[in-house]
């Protein structure tokens, strides 16, 4: 269902040292269906093998909306959708909801997820889906890199489902809950 194996024995003994250590290090980028990962190592640079995961193109949105009341002006559910990393969308509320419809059911892979001041704190998050916007599925409970103002991925199993929510509950610094975009990927 989308999910792959891949085994680097073969590269990872191939790049060990004199002293049976080694070094893996991931790079993430986003393509234009899904994510990349490659592979390095401190031992050589060149021809790094590349695995593709694909979670698939994202999906337009039909409508979003948010629970609570907008902490900040200026930063309502929509700027979470506007392809601009530079709005957002903020709640201070632990638990502060930002729930999008994608007008029909689609199979959900992951979602991409941009941070405001991404690069200086970490986000506590979760991300449900639902077919119907009444029984929900926790696909992913967990935290944002700190690292990046960029989408960071977060991929999931397989699951049909025609609404995503973002559940926040705040970040290393503070209450708020900022999303500068959310994007789902599917089939």
């Amino acid at each position: 269902s989308g999910w792959r194996a891949i085994d680097v024995t073969s590269f990872a003994k191939s790049q060990q040292d004199g002293d049976g250590a080694m070094s893996l290090a991931l790079k993430q980028e986003m393509g234009g269906n899904g994510l990349f990962v490659q592979f390095a190592s401190k031992e050589a640079n060149d021809h790094h093998p590349r695995l593709e995961i694909v979670l698939g193109p994202s999906l337009a949105f039909k409508a979003v909306a948010a629970s609570g009341a907008v902490s900040d002006p200026g930063t309502s559910a929509n700027n979470s959708i506007d392809g601009d990393l530079s709005t957002r969308w903020s709640n201070d509320a632990h638990g502060a909801a930002l729930t999008v419809d994608l007008g029909a059911v689609n199979d959900l892979r992951g979602a991409s997820v941009g941070f405001y001041r991404g690069d200086q704190r970490i986000a506590f998050f979760e991300l449900r889906a639902s077919q119907d916007n009444k029984s929900w599925k926790t696909v992913y409970a967990g935290q944002s890199r700190g690292d990046t103002t960029s989408r960071e991925v977060f991929s999931f199993q397989e699951t049909p489902a025609r609404y995503l929510r973002y559940i926040g509950f705040g970040n290393s610094q503070n209450a708020f809950n900022s999303v500068t975009e959310l994007l789902a990927h599917g089939k």
